[in-house]
Formats: structure tokens, C-alpha cells, sequence
């Protein structure tokens, strides 16, 4: 019977080689954890801007007297209009607002740069149904305001191979009777439904 003859002691080597496979595995598992998180933080984020935005929408209110999004490159051609329309402005003032945690690319206009952001309000027009872009809707219709961002991703193994990740956050609600209290449109009630923009599928 052949019998084998066993080390006192395991070779170092091994040892080293093992640990090496083992801490490259829990590594990735690590920042693959790390990312996921970062992803479903900014898409928070990004739920919270758009809700934001809406819910001052809903009020009908408009910050006066001086354009809002003044400060903001992405944006200022709102002001730059003969007659600007200030509750658009600050709609989008108060969902830019609630992004404030994001590093934003104020400057990207491509939608595949990192840290690219864009926010769009779709607003209702009194009897028709519709949705119109750039107007936060009328009396008593309905306001989408919708936040786009693109979470960049930091580890270096993951990010050459999908660099960034598109969120997407929205909300729908109707507008108050403002403005119209007593008016043409008091006791209309909720609007019928209108086609939503869809804005694609999010993590």
C-alpha cells in the first residue's frame, strides 16, 4: 500500500495565491455593492426633484418678479424670451433644487456624458387632453414634470465597461383651480386622462 507523505507545514505560496483569487472576488462583490447603492440614491433623488417640482406646480404660484432659472445655463433661455414664462421657471428652479445632492453637469447637452442632467414640465391645455412641452399646465389639468440624470460610475473595472447609467424620475398631479376660484372652471373636478410621454425603463 502506497502511502503519502504530508507537509508539517502548508506552503506559504498557496496560501498567498488563494487569499489573492479570494480578495479580487470580494472586492468586486464590494464596489459592485457600492455602485448599486449609488445608483438607487441618485434615482431617489430624482423622484423627490420631479415630486418637488410638481406638488409647487399644483399651486399655480410663479417666483416674481425676476426669472428664476437666470443663474442656470441649461435653462436660461427661458428668460431670454420677450415675455418669459415665469411659473415654468420656477418649476423648474424648485426640481433643480431638489437635485442638489447630484454633482450636475450644468454644461452637457449629450445625454451620454456623465453626471448629464435635464428636467422637462408637460403641461395640460384647458378641454383638449393634451400635453404641452415647456407649459405648466392650466386650471384644474394635469402637470408631468420629469428629471433626468446619469449616475457615473467610479470603479474603474466596472466603468470601462458601461460608464454611466441613466434614472429617470416622474411625477403626474392635477393642478388647483388657481386663479379660477368661483370662476368657469369651479366643481369641473379631476381632468380625464391624458397620454403620459413614456421615459423608458430605470433601475
Amino acid at each position: 500500500m502506497l502511502k503519502f507523505k504530508r507537509h508539517p507545514h502548508p506552503s506559504r505560496g498557496q496560501a498567498l495565491v488563494e487569499f489573492a483569487i479570494i480578495a479580487v472576488v470580494l472586492l468586486m462583490v464590494i464596489f459592485l455593492i457600492i455602485e448599486a447603492a449609488r445608483i438607487m440614491w441618485a434615482w431617489g433623488t430624482v423622484q423627490n426633484a420631479a415630486r418637488t417640482g410638481a406638488r409647487y406646480a399644483v399651486t399655480g404660484q410663479a417666483d416674481r418678479p425676476d426669472c428664476s432659472v437666470e443663474e442656470l445655463s441649461k435653462f436660461n433661455y427661458i428668460c431670454g424670451e420677450d415675455s418669459p414664462d415665469l411659473r415654468l421657471a420656477s418649476v423648474i428652479s424648485r426640481t433643480h433644487a431638489g437635485l442638489a445632492g447630484l454633482p450636475l453637469n450644468e454644461d452637457s447637452g449629450i445625454f451620454e456624458d456623465p453626471n448629464y442632467y435635464n428636467i422637462e414640465v408637460w403641461g395640460g391645455v384647458q378641454g383638449t387632453g393634451e400635453l404641452r412641452p415647456n407649459f405648466a399646465g392650466m386650471p384644474n389639468e394635469a402637470v408631468v414634470v420629469r428629471a433626468y440624470y446619469r449616475v457615473p460610475i467610479i470603479t474603474p473595472f466596472f466603468s470601462s465597461i458601461l460608464p454611466s447609467i441613466p434614472v429617470f424620475g416622474q411625477a403626474m398631479m392635477n393642478n388647483e383651480s388657481f386663479g379660477q376660484l368661483g370662476g368657469s372652471s369651479e366643481g369641473i373636478g379631476i381632468p380625464a386622462a391624458v397620454v403620459i410621454p413614456t421615459a423608458g425603463v430605470t433601475p
